[in-house]
């Protein structure tokens, strides 16, 4: 499996690792808003250092954006970091996120998880 949820009191940590689809991202999209934890939740961290290719379609991100803004009545406060990294693998992801617009929702790309769970 390409990610891990790794919940904790406030956040929804997203570990993407090997290869990472658009279909992937989406998933685990819609398992951190399904989850009874979501309404608490202060951050959402996307984290794809682990990730060796990264194939999401800007029409996935989009997607998986709609969802997160559908489910703005359970949790209208959250964060949604992305830690991409530099290089290659992350220049693609860089590209879809740029004209991205999470609507209603605080977003923002990092270089490191420790930048995006520090994040105020």
């Amino acid at each position: 499996m390409p990610f891990e949820i790794i919940w904790s009191e406030r956040e929804a940590h997203k570990c993407f690792s090997g290869q990472v689809s658009g279909e992937e991202y989406v998933r685990s999209v819609q398992d951190v808003r399904s989850d009874l934890r979501f309404p608490n939740l202060k951050i959402i961290i996307n984290d794809f250092s682990r990730a060796t290719v990264i194939t999401i379609e800007r029409l996935a991100m989009l997607y998986a954006a709609s969802l997160t803004s559908a489910a703005r009545e359970k949790n209208a406060d959250v964060r949604v970091a992305f830690v991409v990294p530099q290089g290659p693998v992350g220049a693609d992801v860089r590209e879809v996120l740029a004209p991205l617009v999470v609507p209603r929702y605080k977003f923002r790309v990092f270089d490191t998880t420790e930048e995006a769970k520090n994040w105020e």
